[in-house]
């Protein structure tokens, strides 16, 4: 046989190759776009939950500083000494005096002071109000403490002055 008749008799044959080859080379070519694009996919997606993640740690810290800005809320000077004589009255401690001090004030916060004169029957009763003090509700501070004794005809124990501040946040 001459080539051109072996051509013919398998002409078709090499058709159909040729067809199934050319088939694949598409083939192949849109599973790896579909793959470079599921690939890209994936990555958005593991952006977008970097990004979700960080939002919702956003959303916890803005929970945590309201709830912040609801501890350092504004409080009259009377509510300050209210407080001052309910935690006293449970440590068995006698207020004698309490005279406010000077008013720090920032852009963000303020400070008020107050001088806190009391009377303890013993170390352990004012150690306890000075523990509930700086642990109460609101924020109050013990900045300066000042321990005498006291011996008198009638009495014995402890005369304490206290810097007690309260405070509270401006910028809101």
């Amino acid at each position: 046989m001459n080539p051109a008749e072996e051509i013919d008799k398998y002409k078709n044959t090499i058709i159909n190759i040729a067809v199934v080859i050319v088939g694949l080379i598409i083939a192949l070519n849109i599973y790896q776009g579909g793959l470079g694009r599921i690939k890209s996919m994936e990555a958005k997606i593991s952006e977008e939950e970097n990004k979700n993640r960080e939002l919702e740690k956003i959303s916890q810290l803005e929970s945590k500083k309201n709830s912040y800005k609801e501890l350092f809320s504004k409080q009259e000077a009377n509510s300050v000494m209210a407080d001052i004589s309910k935690i006293a009255k449970a440590a068995n401690v006698s207020v004698v005096s309490v005279k406010p001090l000077a008013k720090e004030s920032s852009a963000d916060y303020s400070k008020d002071i107050f001088e806190i004169t009391v009377n303890a029957s013993s170390y352990d009763n004012l150690a306890e109000f000075i523990n509930a003090i700086e642990s109460y509700n609101n924020v109050y501070i013990v900045e300066g403490l000042k321990i005498s004794i006291q011996e008198g005809i009638a009495k014995k124990g402890l005369a304490a002055n206290l810097l007690i501040s309260s405070v509270t946040i401006t910028n809101q």
